[in-house]
């Protein structure tokens, strides 16, 4: 009964590991994925932010343009309506001084339009440069991560083959070990049914249909019979439940068949009962 409970206890520590083996790798599986989701959602919230400040630098650029060339054309319209109003006389130098304004704003036109396509480059050098090293650190970071989550594979794969061949050989030698237990057993039990067979062979059926064993006597000396008398009924006292021939002869360490007629003297005497095969103490009322 200990065998059959000790690998019963083996198959469920054995289940047990490999449901706490699948645990473990659904753990990594889940882990790994919630990274790669807030990889991918921290990636995509730097792109609408850098969306949205472009957007916001464009816009704003645009209204500044507009507004200063809506604040230049009003100027411009100012001061030639006044100049026309209040300096008629000077209209050769108005126009000269307009037609010299008309040639400055031409040139601030050509000056902002230079520094607005400088600017414009540079923004756009650097937006390339920000976008080439996101690319990079991005290809980088994922680079790392494979490059961990190889390591951590194999090192996961290398204490599964080890944890699996640990068990393979425990299991092998729980069989090997049960195996040469069995065969000391059955080879022990083969002894035990040797000798029981050489303790009951002198018993034979009497005939057909009979009920009980002949019991073939071994001739004792009249001296040997005394004390065998004497010991067989000290161990009988020492009974009380009862006890066979055979039982008091490996007490006694003496061939049980040796037993019989000591045994029967005492039952003539009133020393003791016998009840089928067993016998019994006689009390000292009965006596």
């Amino acid at each position: 009964m200990g065998l059959v409970e000790d690998m019963h206890n083996l198959c469920e520590d054995i289940v047990t590991s490999r449901f706490e083996r699948n645990e473990a790798v659904e753990g990594i599986r889940n882990d790994t994925r919630a990274r790669v989701m807030n990889f991918n959602t921290e990636r995509k919230k730097m792109a609408e932010e850098l969306r949205s400040d472009l957007e916001a630098a464009v816009g704003t650029i645009k209204n500044e343009t507009r507004g200063k060339l809506r604040d230049f054309g009003a100027a411009r319209a100012e001061m030639s309506e006044e100049q026309a109003r209040e300096l008629e006389e000077y209209t050769r130098e108005i126009r000269k001084n307009v037609t010299d304004l008309l040639t400055d704003a031409d040139n601030m036109m050509k000056i902002f339009a230079d520094e607005r396509e400088k600017m414009g480059n540079a923004l756009r050098k650097d937006l390339e440069e920000y976008n080439s090293g996101i690319e990079n650190d991005v290809a980088v970071l994922m680079k790392d991560f494979a490059d961990e989550r190889e390591k951590m594979g194999n090192a996961l794969r290398k204490d599964l083959e080890e944890f699996t061949a640990g068990l393979e050989k425990d299991v092998g030698n729980l069989l090997s070990d049960f195996s040469t237990a069995r065969m000391e057993t059955v080879k022990e039990l083969k002894g035990v049914h040797e000798e029981w067979l050489k303790m009951v062979k002198p018993r034979f059926e009497t005939g057909v249909g009979a009920t009980e064993r002949e019991e073939v006597e071994i001739e004792v000396g009249e001296t040997e019979l005394g004390e065998l008398k004497d010991k067989v009924r000290e161990i009988i006292n020492l009974a009380p439940g009862g006890i066979s021939l055979t039982g008091i002869g490996l007490k006694l360490d003496v061939e049980w068949r040796k037993l019989i007629r000591p045994a029967k003297e005492l039952l003539d005497e009133g020393k003791i009962m016998k009840e089928d095969l067993n016998y019994y103490p006689v009390k000292e009322e009965e006596n």
